[in-house]
Parts: C-alpha cells; structure tokens; sequence
C-alpha cells in the first residue's frame, strides 16, 4: 500500500511539472506567431488567416492537453484518497476468540487501541463464576428480576508488551458482539442483559440498554471499559407462583392448582377466549378448561390469612410431552399412568433456562422424581418440582450443586430427603410446607450449607426436622480441618510478574486476604483485615479458593493454590521493583466473613 502511495505522488508531481512546462511552451509560440505578423505587417489577408489558423490551433490543442491533464490529476488525488482511507481501515482494530462454543469479537475505530495490540479472552473458574453471578443477582434484586442463565467473559486488550491497556474512547468507538449465545431467544417474558464488572469481587454494573443490540443469533454492545462481562438471560420478576401450566385437554379446579381459596375469578380483556374456558366443575369448583395452546390471564380475587386480595395469574396451555430435552446434554421422560408417574432427569450438566419445567403439565399426577448423576444444576425460575400434589419421594445425586429456590415448594406430600455433600447452594423455600395436611418429614443435610427455617425459609419446622452436620458459623468453621502450612514467593522480571503459592492442608474450602506493609516493625494482626463493623475488608480478598482433587497432590491431603501480581504500581497489591515488602495472609475457613477462632494468619517476609 506504502508502494501505491508513492507511485501515485511521484505521478502527480510529474503531472503537474508536465503541465506546468506545457502552459509555458504554447504561451512563448503564439507570442512568436503574433511578432512576426507585427513585423510583417500583415501583407496579405491570407497571412492574418493563416495565423489566426496556427494561434487558434494551439489553443485548442492547450485547452485538449489542460482538460487531458486535469482528469489524470483528478484521478490521482481520488486514488490517493482511498489509499489514506484504506490507511485508516488498516489502522483500525479487530479481533475475535472462540470461548465455549461463543465467537466474542472487538472492532475499535482507529487509534482507540496502539498499534500491534492482541485480544485475550479468559475462562473464569468455577469459583470466580459464583461471585459474579452472585453480583449480578444482587444487581438484579434492584429491580425485582431474576437470574435465569449467564456466561461470563473476561476481556482483556494487551499491548505488544503484553501488558492490559484501555480504550481511549476519545478517539473512537469500541463494539464487542457475543455471536452463538446458546440461551439467546425471543421471549417476551425474559429479556438479555449485560453485566460490566471491574473484578471478581466487584459489584455488576448494568449496561444501559442503548447499549445493547439483540441480533439474530448475537448481543452486540459499545464498551468504555474492557475486564468481565457477563451476558445474562433475566426474567420479568414475576412471583414464583403467578404463572400455571395447564395440558391441552385438560379441565382442573383452580383450588388445585393455586395456594389460596378463589372466591371470583375473570379473563382479562386481552386472553384469546379460544385458549380457556371459564366454569364450574362438579363439586362447584371454579376450574379451567384447556382448549388450545396459548396465554391466558386471569384476575383472581383470593382469600387467605391476611383477608380478600386481587391476583393477576397467567395460565399456560401447552401440549404436554412424555419426554424431551431439558438441557444441553440432558433429557426428561415421565413413565407411568394416572397419579402414580416418575419423573426421570438423566444426562450431565445443567439444565436450560425454563420459567415453567416441561413436565408441569404433569405436576399433580408426579409421585417420584429421579436425578440421575451428573446432573449439576437446574434453572427453573417456577417450582421445579413444587406443588406436587402426590410427591412422595426424590433421588438427588452426588454430582449436584445447587437446589433452586421453591424446588419443593408446597410439595406437602414429600417424603423424607438426603442432601448430598456436594451442594454449595440451598435456595429460599426451597423444602417449605404449609398446608395443615402436610406430611411430617426429615431432611438429611450433609452439605456445608446451613439450612434454617428463619431468613430464607428453607423449610418449615412445623412439618419439617433437618439433621444437619452444618451448626452455627462459629461451631461449623471447627469442622473445617483446613490450616496454611507453606507460602512461597517467585519472580519472573522477564514478564513483569510475580507470584505467590500458598500450601494448605484440608478438605473444605477458605476465603484468603493478604495485607502488605513495607514497615517491618508494624504488628500485623486480624484487625488490619477488617473494617469498623468487624466484618473482613472485601478489597484484601486473593479469591475464594477450593480444595479438592484438582489442586491436591496425589495420595495427600496438600493443595496448593497461586496468585499472580503485576511487578509494578496496579492499586492496592503494588509489588514496585527496589522495595521490601512484608506479607501477611489471613485464612478464613469455610468462606466466613467475620473472624472466628478458627481463623489463621501467616506471616511472610
């Protein structure tokens, strides 16, 4: 391109030489051509003529070579145009990476990033993805919505040193588009935000949605700042129980399928008249008939402890299938006949983003529920497998991570339940009864998770014990039998890094802080981790780390876990060059957030 560049101002300057001698060169023979017509004193008419012929023939001949001369100049400017645009183009910057299974892709105007830069896309860990989700959904608490799915992404631009560099929005624009969401759809009832978030341990700041632009297969957003994203499918924050789903055909009495007793019932103005019907059953009952598939609502006047109150229901026909996909690597089936039916969830991984579980058509005729191994989590916004009016027992693997909020929730027939030791998250309700015919049960809790009746409900004590090997915080981190044995510090000045690689020794899981001073006489202790209220600083926190197999070292109970810091003045962990440094670290067993006895640090020079 620098080549065209040349060639084509090397033909412009020739050009215009080119003209300029011509101009010349006819301008000096006409004047010769007019002094000797003086000299000769014009003769003869035919020699006046004839030299009129010679001037008018020159300047014709001028004004042909000048046009001829002005189009090629006009050319070459054009020419020299589009390579200085072509210039800017190549200047521009754009990049993409492919992370599980979804192409990210940057374009920034031309000088908003130097010359030479690269784009990096990280996978988070486990761990690092439960913070972020878990500040998106307190983002999220805000505006009563609720988080269904999310990928995570840390983005980050490296200069040709390698090193993270911002976009300098004044000189341009920067795009990131997420092509091949596996959850992007169009629904009315859920919605795609996009979450920014400066670390792991950093609140989620939602993107305005001026921002955003849903494609067909992709989200599109303008970027000031490059770290984490994440790209979420939200719902509309409607109550957990204010959407039902009824199985085309079917005629049931509301009374069945909602918690409250119904003295009035009306079809809003906007239900299609073809999707229900609207009477009474044999016992006098207000019941639904299910005519065709579609959305239904309803204004229900209910009655329950609190008095008469007015309720908005949406009611979901749909044709009910026996089986079918439930996730990405997942499937249901229902096996049996009438109210004796077992539900069957077999496959690994997580399962995808439902409002209403696909076999809620079948909820009252379910008596089993079988988890099968592998399965991780379920993302079902309603009662997965709530008010299930004959539910009598449920098999939950050792592969599980996580109980939705409302799993069971009014499942008043529910057996006894084990917990496996393998699930770090029990959500709100998620085992509460309340229905004065609720079956007596017992859960068995061998999580680390502490299940209470106060707060998020986790279960009723009226209908429900829970035998738990979780106490009490302050009796629970003694069980953890976790301790700091080793902390080893290295150098890499060939990159700019270096890094620390602490030792542990247990089997649970700790939050670790580091405090650094350069005064070798300051006496360190827990108070220099915590702030005025006592709780643990959150901007001292490395990250939240797990033991387990993946980190231990064969046939031991030793983990080893590392942190990785930039050998130059990033904020609050600055490790400058000619410095010295003194180091403690504080572990908290079992992710507390308060100092216990339990609590351990460990000095490092």
């Amino acid at each position: 391109m620098r080549k065209r560049a040349k060639t084509a101002l090397a033909l412009l300057l020739a050009l215009s030489c080119s003209f300029s001698t011509y101009v010349s060169a006819a301008t000096v023979a006409n004047e010769a051509v007019l002094s000797e017509g003086i000299k000769q004193s014009f003769p003869e008419e035919k020699s006046t003529s004839s030299s009129e012929n010679v001037i008018e023939e020159n300047a014709l001949e001028e004004n042909v070579m000048e046009k001829n001369v002005v189009e090629e100049k006009n050319e070459v400017e054009k020419e020299i145009t589009e390579i200085e645009s072509e210039a800017t183009e190549e200047n521009a910057f754009y990049a993409e990476k492919e992370l599980s299974g979804v192409l990210v892709t940057v374009q920034a105007d031309s000088g908003v990033f130097p010359k030479d830069a690269t784009l990096r896309v990280r996978k988070l860990s486990k761990v690092e993805e439960q913070k972020v989700d878990s500040a998106v959904k307190e983002k999220l608490e805000e505006d009563q919505k609720n988080l269904l799915q999310s990928m995570i992404f840390d983005i980050s631009v490296l200069n040709k040193d390698g090193e993270e560099v911002q976009p300098d929005n004044t000189k341009g624009e920067v795009k990131v588009q997420f092509s091949n969401i596996p959850f992007l759809q169009e629904d009315a009832e859920k919605q795609i935000s996009v979450f920014h978030l400066d670390s792991v341990d950093a609140a989620a700041e939602k993107l305005a949605a001026e921002k955003i632009e849903e494609k067909e297969s992709a989200v599109e957003v303008s970027a000031e700042h490059f770290s984490l994203f994440a790209v979420s499918l939200v719902g509309k924050g409607n109550s957990f129980s204010d959407t039902v789903a009824v199985e085309l055909g079917d005629t049931i009495s509301l009374y069945k399928l909602l918690p409250y007793d119904v003295l009035r019932c009306e079809a809003m103005k906007e239900t299609d008249p073809a999707v229900i019907h609207l009477k009474h059953d044999g016992d006098g009952e207000i019941a639904i008939e299910a005519l065709h598939e579609g959305t239904a609502r309803l204004l229900l006047t209910v009655k329950d402890d609190l008095g008469e109150e007015k309720k908005e229901y949406r009611i979901i026909v749909q044709k009910a299938s026996l089986s079918g996909r439930a996730g990405k690597e997942m499937e249901y089936s229902l096996t049996g006949f009438g109210n004796d039916m077992t539900l069957t969830l077999r496959g690994r991984g997580e399962t995808d983003a439902f409002e209403l579980a696909p076999w809620e058509p079948y909820r009252d005729k379910i008596r089993r529920v079988i988890i099968e191994e592998g399965i991780e989590k379920l993302h079902v916004e309603v009662e997965a497998f709530g008010s299930m009016e004959h539910l009598e027992t449920v098999s939950l693997p050792s592969s599980l991570k996580e109980i939705p909020d409302h799993a069971f929730y009014h499942s008043e027939n529910l057996g006894d339940v084990t917990i496996p030791a393998s699930v770090e998250r029990i959500g709100k309700q998620a085992f509460y009864k309340s229905k004065g015919n609720g079956k007596k049960n017992t859960i068995i809790n061998h999580s680390s998770v502490l299940m209470s009746e106060k707060g998020n409900e986790q279960y009723n004590s009226a209908f429900t014990s829970v035998q738990q090997t979780a106490g009490e915080e302050e009796q629970e981190v003694k069980k953890w039998n976790i301790s700091m044995k080793n902390v080893q510090f290295y150098t890499l000045p060939e990159i700019n890094k270096c890094f620390f690689e602490l030792e542990t020794e247990g089997n649970q899981y700790a939050n670790y802080y580091l405090y650094t001073t350069e005064n070798p006489d300051e006496a360190v202790t827990v108070k220099n981790f915590t702030d005025n209220s006592g709780s643990f600083k959150r901007d001292l926190r490395l990250i939240f780390f797990k033991s387990g197999t993946e980190w231990q070292v064969p046939g031991t109970s030793k983990a080893f876990t590392s942190y990785l810091f930039d050998l130059r003045d990033t904020g609050l962990f600055s490790f400058l060059p000619g410095h010295t440094y003194y180091c403690t670290f504080l572990m908290s067993p079992g992710g507390s957030t308060r100092p216990n006895n339990e609590t351990q640090l460990l000095q490092k020079v």
